[in-house]
């Protein structure tokens, strides 16, 4: 049974390593000047990828993916070329990047190649996973409550009579709680419920939240689990690593710090939770706050701008063996995910503690992993440079996206075209009633205050055919008149343009969103003018470069590749704890290509 047993391990094993890591992964499926994109980089990062931003032409997604990939290698080449990779926030991102893969290297070599387990131990936890066990417990932080309560069950009391009396009664009154092995917080308290039998009563356990007393209910066995061996022994497997991880990571902790404390100056971590606060009360008052669409979107941009240059210089902590400034920790939270809840003070503030005590850690497990030369390891570099050219390309399409201007008559007609005359996809986002009558115009306000359809009142008093309405009243569009509003509507008026009276509905989904001004339509619009601008520009600019740099496409392996599924999975865990995610984002940049080939001109 046991060589029978390992036997299957092994082919296990022989089988996820022909998956993870084929040959034919290591074909370039194009060349960009003297740079491969290997097939491994393509379908690991398609298959992360929502299909639908790379939809948009006759092309397939798989292809225009790949043609967005050859233009971030293209244009992180520019970069690297105009030398970015000297600029201060790509030395601190990318050196941020490194130290989360090398505290990931150091896990796997001393950590996780280093865990081993018996047949036995697989056995005894697939014995465990099999059952389905239900229970309820008594509990309480007092241990002398719950040694009288089962002296009072030994005397003969019932076990959910007294139960029903508590306040914990309530969460197990409809269903006893479900027991499944590995989920359990509580190691202790997992085990002493597994080796319980069916309506036996425990005897007091001392818990990670206190002390219990819990009694089982049912004991079956999960047939379908059973049948299923290569599931049932993954998770066996899955459950014996992580468990033996967690006590080595722990024991080499120890052995890394050797009960040093590392002293955090006190006047930089105050600083540092001030400005935190100053960031958060910036987000209160301006939610939408603009984030350069082509780096990294996260708050912590914006988290960043409220230090000045000398603050971010300032020592966090400085010990014989490291130091680190505030400019270091502020990257690091580059990857981490900053609450914004300005609600929750006492939240934010543990954020920050537990950041910070995170980011000290790190900051000693890189250095550890660099000491041990593990900053050439192969694989670690080329997940480094994957990133650092998607850095690299972010960066430099961000400098030529605020290079696009837009000029006022540009922004004014887009704005006219979408809310006065509807475009290609959707009707006139406003309609209108006007008289020279004010008196009659304050009696259509009375009525739709009073609840009547503004369409049907429209009907009811038709413009003349063609009729717009006049771009001083446009311009004139004001919250202030605001006369109702439903679920995807709002109506403002009287608007009076020297001759006529108008009372406007705006159509939005959802309405609200933004309350209507022309200036605020300008900055809303011109933004999305300007980015549908910039596709067009991007494309031209991204032709000239291909033209001007070496290109080979291995099309037979795209259609290799035809059948790559979509992942749900969207983060990467880091060892001693963190994560970023899977692969970076890709920028959809396809129609480049078409005019590349010379098969295209793209449309104003």
């Amino acid at each position: 049974m046991k060589f029978l047993f390992f036997l299957f391990i092994i082919l296990h094993l022989m089988i996820f390593e022909s998956l993870i890591f084929p040959q034919d992964n290591l074909i370039p499926i194009a060349k960009v000047g003297s740079n491969n994109i290997l097939v491994s980089e393509y379908s690991d990062r398609y298959s992360f990828s929502p299909r639908p931003l790379y939809e948009g032409n006759s092309r397939s997604t798989k292809d225009n993916f790949l043609f967005s990939l050859i233009a971030e290698k293209l244009w992180a080449q520019e970069a690297s070329n105009a030398g970015f990779l000297s600029e201060p926030f790509v030395v601190m991102s990318l050196k941020s990047l490194e130290n989360l893969l090398l505290k990931d290297k150091l896990y796997f070599e001393v950590i996780k190649k280093k865990v081993q387990y018996s047949g036995s131990e697989v056995e005894e936890i697939k014995s465990f996973l099999i059952r389905n066990k239900t229970f309820r417990m008594i509990v309480s932080q007092d241990s002398v409550e719950i040694h009288n309560i089962k002296q009072m069950i030994n005397s003969g009391a019932d076990f959910d009579s007294l139960l029903m009396t508590r306040k914990e009664f309530s969460v197990q009154d409809d269903f006893p709680l479900k027991a499944e092995y590995g989920k359990f917080d509580d190691e202790n308290l997992q085990t002493q419920i597994f080796a319980a039998g069916t309506g036996g009563i425990s005897e007091p356990v001392n818990t990670r939240n206190g002390w219990a007393i819990f009694k089982i209910y049912s004991d079956e066995l999960d047939l379908i689990l059973a049948e299923d061996q290569e599931t049932l022994v993954n998770k066996a497997i899955n459950i014996i690593e992580e468990k033996k991880e967690k006590k080595a990571a722990g024991l080499f902790i120890d052995s890394l710090f050797g009960g040093k404390s590392v002293p955090v100056n006190n006047t930089t971590s105050a600083l540092l939770f001030s400005r935190y606060f100053e960031f958060l009360q910036s987000i209160l008052q301006n939610p939408e706050f603009r984030i350069n669409p082509f780096i990294y979107d996260t708050y912590s941009l914006k988290f960043m701008s409220v230090f000045s240059a000398k603050e971010k210089e300032l020592f966090l902590f400085q010990t014989d063996e490291s130091s680190a400034t505030i400019a270091d920790f502020l990257f690091f939270l580059m990857h981490e995910k900053i609450p914004v809840d300005t609600s929750y003070i006492i939240k934010n503030k543990e954020f920050l503690k537990r950041a910070l005590r995170n980011f000290i850690e790190d900051t000693f497990f890189s250095n550890e992993a660099r000491k041990r030369g593990y900053s050439s390891d192969p694989e670690l570099r080329q997940t480094f440079d994957i990133w650092k050219d998607n850095l690299l390309s972010g960066i430099i399409v961000q400098k030529l996206f605020n290079s696009v201007e837009l000029t006022e008559s540009e922004i004014y007609f887009h704005l006219r075209r979408i809310f006065l005359t509807g475009d290609s996809n959707s009707d006139s986002l406003i309609s209108f009633l006007c008289d020279e009558d004010v008196q009659m115009v304050n009696e259509w306000i009375g009525l739709l205050k009073e609840g009547k359809d503004f369409d049907s009142l429209a009907l009811m008093n038709s413009m003349e055919k063609g009729f717009r309405i006049p771009d001083s009243v446009f311009i004139k569009s004001d919250h202030s008149k605001f006369i109702c509003g439903g679920a995807n509507f709002f109506i403002i008026g009287p608007i009076n343009n020297g001759k006529l009276n108008f009372i406007l509905k705006y159509n939005f989904q959802p309405a609200g969103q933004f309350f209507i001004n022309y200036d605020s339509l300008k900055t809303e619009y011109s933004y999305k003018l300007k980015l549908a601008k910039f596709d067009k520009y991007m494309a031209e600019k991204t032709a000239e470069l291909a033209r001007r740099n070496s290109i080979e496409i291995n099309f037979k392996e795209i259609e290799k590749n035809d059948e790559i599924p979509f992942s749900s999975i969207a983060v990467r865990r880091i060892g001693f704890g963190g994560q970023i995610p899977a692969f970076p984002v890709l920028t959809p940049n396809f129609l480049w290509y078409d005019l590349y080939i010379g098969n295209s001109t793209l449309a104003p």
